[in-house]
């Protein structure tokens, strides 16, 4: 009985890995994206950005109705701040 039991168990768990594995991967969000809680009544928010320019990132937050003011980018360890309409030498 075990002998027909053991091919019905290794499919099954074959078969849960598998569904586990597609369910596990991670989805990477479109170019442009923000993802986290944007403040709407002012504040900081600790989001995701997927990529794009500072101008972009802000486009995207206000849609979002955040008042963006300042971002702070990590980047390989490395902190970079950019305020925004300030001149070229401060960001």
């Amino acid at each position: 009985m075990l002998n027909r039991v053991r091919p019905f168990i290794l499919w099954s768990l074959v078969a849960l890995l598998t569904l586990w594995a597609a369910t596990a991967t991670a989805q990477t969000p479109a170019a442009g994206a923000l993802t986290g809680q944007m403040p709407a009544s002012g504040g900081i928010a600790l989001t995701v950005w997927s990529g794009g320019n500072a101008d972009a990132l802000a486009g995207t937050a206000e849609a979002n109705d955040c008042l963006f003011r300042a971002v702070w980018v990590v980047e390989q360890s490395t902190c970079t701040g950019w305020l925004r309409g300030a001149p070229a030498l401060v960001n």
